[in-house]
């Protein structure tokens, strides 16, 4: 990835450079004493009290950023999931032409099995009864959030009851428990021996 000049595109790679080029120079001049927002914050992109640090990031971050982007579009023109190109990178020896043929033959052979439309279907089902689960985890550590506001309110709610005989902290575990055996989908539930 740090070998900018080998992938990105000539003009993307401009860009780059002037980033890197305007980074440099902002950090010589305020070890210099010269740089813009030196001692009052009159920095580029200049922020109000309050607002977080990172809402404008300097040249040196957007050519980060620009880094990061481009090299995870290469990847995915190349190979459509930045983990799959990964694992080439892990494993060299399926980088070869006779390697990546033999992977691809193995994977085409395998998404014709009644296992593998099995497992996507099961893993289409799991998927939304995650997501319902997560549901109700989220709902049940607001509801003890809102019912902790009512009690150091003195409100005699419903949820404040519920939160002072402990009801609302066994729906939040019990939330926790069922999302917590149900997150993980298709290989990783089938590895995890579900």
């Amino acid at each position: 990835m740090n070998d900018v000049e080998a992938w990105m595109s000539p003009d993307c790679l401009k860009e780059y450079q002037d980033l890197i080029k305007e980074a440099n120079k902002l950090r010589r001049q305020r070890a210099q004493g010269k740089g813009k927002g030196k001692g009052k914050g009159n920095c580029k992109g200049k922020r109000s009290a309050g607002e977080p640090a990172g809402r404008y990031p300097g040249p040196g971050q957007e050519a980060q950023q620009l880094k990061k982007q481009r090299f995870n579009k290469v990847i995915g023109d190349i190979a459509a999931k930045k983990a799959f190109f990964m694992s080439f990178v892990r494993h060299p020896s399926y980088a070869l032409e006779d390697g990546i043929r033999n992977l691809l033959d193995t994977f085409s052979e395998a998404m014709q099995t009644k296992e593998y439309q099995d497992m996507v279907r099961d893993s289409d089902k799991k998927t939304e009864e995650v997501t319902e689960l997560k549901r109700k985890y989220h709902q049940a550590r607001l509801a003890i959030k809102r019912a902790r506001f009512d009690v150091e309110n003195s409100d005699n709610t419903q949820l404040a009851k519920k939160y002072k005989n402990g009801e609302l902290a066994r729906e939040l575990s019990h939330a926790r428990r069922a999302y917590d055996r149900k997150k993980h989908t298709g290989l990783a539930a089938l590895l995890e021996g579900e």
